[in-house]
């Protein structure tokens, strides 16, 4: 655990980047702002690369996820150098991303039309059908999906599996698979059933439960459409986020409204229930009651409803504290709310959640298990799996189904249809136990020079460019950002506290740096000014000294002619004697003259 803790630690250092406000010139002209990592100066390419190297770590991502804390998990989860490797990886795998996101529109759409078709037409027709089979395909596209990321995480360990799969996020995803399946399953069984098909018109009988079922799994379909933009795409993190915690932060506020409308609809209800007719009020109806104050709090008012005199004073009573206070207050509170969470995630830095780390993992377990080399029971498992999925769809049609049951009776039909969803998941289970989160996978063949040419042609990039901009608008990438080497993705809003915030602290480093810089120019030309004047000193002390030793020299070279001259004139012992003192005389001065010097 302290290992994970240290892991964890050194991601959130790398993460820790302040805007240096340096500007460095690129090769092309241009300007680059520059980041401060640990007291390092470095430009946005050179932190890319950096966080490159960060990512080429062997099991990074595997090794993140088999962390047994959890909250260690969302912790390296919500850094900014895990955002930028996940995001990396997206832009790797984004074709794998675009098949997620067009089975999950495919699903959206056939059971939308399917439905529509039901409830419209009452019958069946072929384009009922056709969207029959495409639901059968996408629902078995997720549920082998799901699969697949159960079996990976169980690989790395279990206690990983479990606490990856439990997640609301999962429970969407499984409640939408399930939902769109019973509905599937359900209007088959209608349109088989006799008692349900009107004889007069030949139209299909639906029940008003048939309906309610029906538009719940419509509305769990387009919740796991949410939830994949959710998980794929920071923006809609970040919005959703937000949205939770403004909930969480209103809740009080919310508590008290509905407390209001709960006693203005039963106070209305005891005045107003037997005044009118059911048709004329709808307070008549206790249940309705809530319903029309409701419509109140939201603005639609009759007057005729409100006839005595106590009625109106509640009436107006309830919207002044509704309309007016309430909803007034309603605003700042979000503002509030909404300002603090985009605030507090600015300056915690989080940047992403663990179920973006499971999705971008899981795809690159699937890009893996497309390149590596098959091995001979995947081979296997894919040719049982395609053909139990094609009997099952064969036995999906109504004609079919009826005519081998008139055949062989529904036992055995029964019988068979099991065995081949047996076969289905045994299949499913033998093809993906080879699924691995590790990259130590043999890789397969290359393809032909051939295929790469056509793929790389002009005819198909521009056949594919505009899926290629759906995905990176969906997944809020931009494409450019490695080739620009600019900031994109990280200029993110964060609000307006934390631009402020920001933009003082850009001030505070770059007026620390221009006092540093004039300190430190002060400080050079001060030493500079004392070092000229020493130099300054010491010349004057070296000058004077040399000409106290020409004088002494001269002073001596003239004590020597006087003593020369006396010494010629005269050659009795007095002449000796004087020549001795001047040698005691010049012995005593030269000692002194080299002292002084």
């Amino acid at each position: 655990r302290n290992v994970a803790r240290r892991a964890v630690d050194y991601l959130v250092i790398l993460s820790n980047d302040e805007d240096d406000t340096g500007v460095v010139r690129r090769r092309d002209g241009g300007t680059s702002n520059t980041f401060s990592i640990l007291g390092l100066p470095l430009t946005v390419v050179e932190r890319n690369i950096l966080y490159e190297k960060v990512s080429r770590l062997p099991y990074f991502l595997p090794a993140l996820l088999a962390i047994e804390d959890r909250s260690e998990v969302d912790r390296a989860a919500s850094t900014r150098i895990l955002r930028h490797i996940l995001d990396k990886e997206l832009l790797r795998s984004k074709s794998l991303a675009f098949f997620n996101f067009a089975f999950l529109l495919i699903l959206l759409i056939c059971f939308q039309e399917g439905t529509n078709q039901l409830i419209t037409n009452g019958n069946i027709s072929n384009q009922y059908r056709a969207t029959f089979y495409f639901q059968l395909l996408s629902i078995l596209y997720f549920v082998v999906q799901k699969i697949g990321q159960i079996a990976s995480l169980f690989k790395i360990s279990i206690k990983a599996c479990c606490m990856n799969i439990f997640r609301w996020i999962d429970l969407v995803d499984w409640v939408a698979i399930g939902l769109a399946l019973g509905g599937i399953i359900w209007t088959e069984v209608v349109i088989t059933n006799g008692p349900n098909i009107d004889e007069d018109s030949g139209q299909v009988i639906i029940s008003d439960s048939m309906r309610s079922y029906l538009a719940a799994a419509t509305g769990a379909i387009w919740l796991k459409l949410i939830v994949w933009i959710y998980v794929v795409n920071w923006d809609m993190t970040m919005l959703i986020q937000a949205m939770f915690q403004i909930i969480y932060d209103i809740r009080w506020f919310l508590l008290f409204l509905f407390a209001a409308m709960l006693a203005a609809a039963q106070m209305f209800y005891i005045m107003l229930s037997r005044q009118y007719t059911c048709d004329e009020s709808g307070f008549c109806d206790q249940k309705n009651a809530f319903v029309e104050v409701y419509l109140i709090a939201l603005g639609q008012v009759v007057r005729e409803d409100f006839s005595t005199g106590f009625s109106l004073f509640v009436f107006l009573i309830f919207t002044f504290l509704v309309l007016f206070v309430l909803m007034f207050m309603l605003i700042p509170m979000v503002i509030d709310s909404y300002t603090k969470t985009t605030t507090l995630q600015a300056e915690n830095a989080e940047c992403g959640t663990r179920a973006r780390l499971v999705y971008v993992a899981h795809i690159g377990t699937n890009r893996r298990l497309i390149h590596g080399k098959w091995t001979l029971m995947q081979w296997c498992a894919l040719i049982l799996f395609v053909s139990s999925a094609c009997v099952i769809f064969m036995f999906s049609s109504a004609d079919i189904r009826g005519s081998l049951d008139n055949y062989y009776g529904n036992h055995l039909l029964a019988s068979c249809l099991t065995i081949l969803i047996f076969f289905l998941i045994v299949s499913v289970l033998a093809f993906l136990s080879h699924t691995t989160y590790y990259d130590n996978v043999e890789l397969g063949k290359r393809p032909s020079s051939c295929w790469n040419r056509f793929v790389g042609s002009r005819f198909v990039r521009f056949l594919a460019s505009p899926i290629d901009l759906l995905m990176h608008f969906l997944l809020g990438l931009n494409k450019d950002e490695s080739a620009k080497g600019g900031s994109g993705q990280w200029a993110d809003w964060h609000g307006g506290v934390s631009h402020i915030r920001s933009d003082v602290r850009r001030m505070v480093g770059a007026s620390e740096r221009n006092t540093s810089t004039l300190v430190q120019h002060e400080v050079n030309e001060l030493e500079s000014r004392m070092l000229n004047s020493s130099e300054r000193v010491r010349t004057d002390v070296l000058t004077e000294i040399r000409s106290s030793e020409e004088r002494l020299e001269n002073m001596i070279a003239q004590l020597h002619t006087l003593l020369k001259e006396t010494n010629s004139s005269t050659n009795s012992p007095l002449r000796q004697t004087h020549s001795g003192s001047f040698q005691n005389a010049e012995t005593s001065i030269r000692p002194n003259r080299s002292t002084e010097f």
